[in-house]
């Protein structure tokens, strides 16, 4: 009897319907990130990915190939993503997109060792099984016009991808709050005048704030991040938790040149209420409807 009820219950967290369109919106945010993303190295791609370019492969030894065949593999590479924001065939081209995502991450992305390419790699692998071009897709256009059924989406990618966000936050708050070179202050204080600093970040340090105003805006990032991860949490405070989320990160990419944490925010639609997105799909099924009208008249 219990085991019954067990196994229901873990049915009912990871496997019970969900609505299509948050997890539709975060696919395209997904897929819109990745072909910005990606297309920036495009100018870089024979030196980064192929045997004439000089680079450490992460892991593995080096495999590059030639030029044309790394051009190659890295076009087929771009079309995924976008294939991934149009929401063209996903249950084959996502599984896809992670092999050759995975071939240049070990090649030559994951030699930064940064954590905003792992989490790409989680929100593909929870995407790939999840029927996420069931509406706002290619996939969905061709199925309404061959009178097929949609398919159903499940809860597992959105609890999954929520779970991640949530973690990101809190891990990167407690790691924070248990270091001291950031407790200090020090760490932000360099961090503003290192590798990653934009000039705007160079223009703060040079203002000469004093240790105190370092200490409290090292406990402002470090207290903003564990807030994050309580307000995502709660259901009633997820709204509010998204707009912080959004100027933080925003924030962060002008003042440090990492914009690529910017990819946190393509999980932020699983956390929007489910009929929000639903009303927003009639009204925009409305407005298309208009347009045909009127265009025939």
């Amino acid at each position: 009897m219990f085991g019954r009820r067990a196994l229901a219950c873990w049915n009912q967290l990871w496997f019970a319907p969900a609505s299509p369109y948050p997890l539709a919106a975060f696919r395209i945010l997904l897929g819109l990130y990745l072909s910005v993303y990606v297309g920036l190295h495009a100018p870089h791609a024979s030196a980064l990915f192929s045997n004439a370019g000089v680079h450490v492969p992460y892991l593995v030894p080096d495999y590059a190939p030639p030029p044309p065949v790394a051009l190659a593999l890295f076009g087929l590479f771009w079309l995924l993503c976008v294939a991934l924001l149009l929401g063209a065939a996903c249950s084959w081209t996502i599984p896809l997109l992670i092999a050759v995502y995975l071939y240049h991450y070990f090649l030559a992305l994951g030699v930064k060792h940064s954590s905003f390419e792992r989490l790409i790699l989680i929100y593909l692998l929870a995407l790939a099984p999840s029927h996420s071009d069931a509406v706002w897709s290619l996939s969905a256009w061709w199925r309404a016009h061959r009178g097929r059924e949609r398919p159903a989406v499940l809860q597992f990618a959105g609890r999954v991808a929520r779970f991640q966000t949530i973690a990101l936050y809190a891990g990167a708050g407690l790691w924070k709050l248990i270091n001291p070179d950031w407790t200090s202050g020090a760490l932000l204080y360099y961090t503003l005048q290192g590798l990653w600093a934009t000039p705007l970040a160079f223009a703060i340090v040079r203002l000469g704030f004093a240790e105190t105003a370092w200490r409290l805006a090292s406990w402002s990032v470090i207290g903003g991040e564990l807030l994050l991860g309580a307000l995502l949490t709660l259901r009633r405070t997820r709204l509010i938790g998204i707009a912080l989320g959004t100027f933080f990160h925003i924030i962060n990419s002008v003042i440090l040149a990492i914009p690529e944490f910017l990819v946190c925010l393509a999980p932020y639609p699983l956390f929007l209420p489910e009929r929000s997105l639903e009303r927003l799909a009639t009204r925009l099924q409305e407005l298309s409807r208009r347009g045909r009208t009127d265009q025939a008249t």
